[in-house]
């Protein structure tokens, strides 16, 4: 038992008060001029700080059950009132607010397992899960920014939603003891899974970016040749952009660059079926990664690190 708080723990004190000022604003009037840019700043600020007071924590060697229990429920909360808003400002589709849901459901499921006496069993601790909880929270962040406009926001949130509550599908087949990871036939079979996300989907994910990108350069700028001198700095940074991700240099970091500079030119721009592939595709490598075949993924190393450790 610590006799302070410390600074990890005000920290993430200061999360749940940034969280709250984001809620304030559900419900209203969307607010005029700069104040639009409020609730934006303040859950980005709260996802900036989710990564400090892990780091806090460490360093300081003040790690704290309160202080883990305190970072869960604010992710939460967080992805609780944050996806709201966004939906209350008609940023992305209402079926988003699942992620919003599935921290909840999938608790009162193992409060009713518990109290009907059927077993519940130990969820390992996986990186994945909380390099997806991250990207969730980055993503509605930077949604909430008046600049980003649907339907890129939209399409976003539906490529982006799927993988979380995908996690949290195959944890509660996990707690409940549908599939174990004792099991060598359930092992081998997670095991084999995931090698085809990385050997497979997520180098097919960057070929068809690839593809798209090369169609998306012939649509608005009259051919690769004439690209060199005619395309403005916009698509100029989305060409570079996808090099990277094709090439598999930091995937996650490019992707994130690729996104926004998508999202700010969709907001001024009618979207066709080549623009839906591009964007869905970005957004499929900063949530999974670039994948085996990577020239490059220090990226890879620090979304999966724990700071400070």
């Amino acid at each position: 038992m610590y006799q302070r708080l410390g600074v990890a723990n005000k920290l993430t004190i200061m999360r749940g008060w940034l969280i709250a000022c984001t809620g304030g604003f559900l419900f209203q009037e969307y607010p005029p001029a700069v104040v639009a840019l409020a609730p934006a700043v303040f859950y980005t600020i709260s996802a900036i700080i989710d990564r400090l007071d892990g780091y806090a924590a460490r360093r300081s060697g003040q790690i704290s059950c309160m202080g883990a229990e305190l970072d869960t429920v604010f992710d939460a909360l967080g992805l609780a009132i944050a996806p709201l808003l966004a939906v209350w400002y008609g940023k992305i589709h209402w079926t988003y607010l699942g992620v919003s849901c599935a921290y909840y459901m999938f608790h009162l499921g193992l409060m009713y397992r518990r109290r009907a006496g059927l077993p519940v069993f130990e969820l390992k601790p996986k990186l994945s899960r909380r390099a997806i909880a991250g990207v969730q929270m980055g993503f509605i962040a930077i949604v909430l920014f008046p600049v980003f406009e649907p339907p890129a926001t939209c399409v976003a949130g539906f490529v982006f939603m799927f993988p979380l509550l995908g996690g949290f599908i195959l944890d509660w087949l996990s707690v409940s003891g549908r599939i174990s990871e004792e099991s060598q036939v359930h092992k081998e079979m997670l095991e084999r899974g995931e090698k085809l996300i990385s050997l497979v989907a997520q180098p097919l994910v960057r070929l068809i970016l690839a593809g798209s990108m090369l169609m998306w350069l012939f649509r608005y700028s009259g051919g690769f040749a004439s690209s060199l001198s005619a395309v403005p700095l916009v698509p100029y940074g989305m060409a570079v952009c996808g090099t990277m991700l094709v090439l598999g240099v930091l995937g996650r970091i490019f992707a994130l660059l690729l996104l926004l500079l998508l999202g700010w030119y969709y907001n001024l721009h009618l979207m066709g079926v080549v623009d839906y592939v591009f964007l869905s595709a970005a957004a499929w490598i900063l949530v999974l990664g670039s994948g085996r075949f990577s020239l490059y993924t220090w990226d890879e190393k620090w979304v999966n690190r724990y700071d400070g450790a």
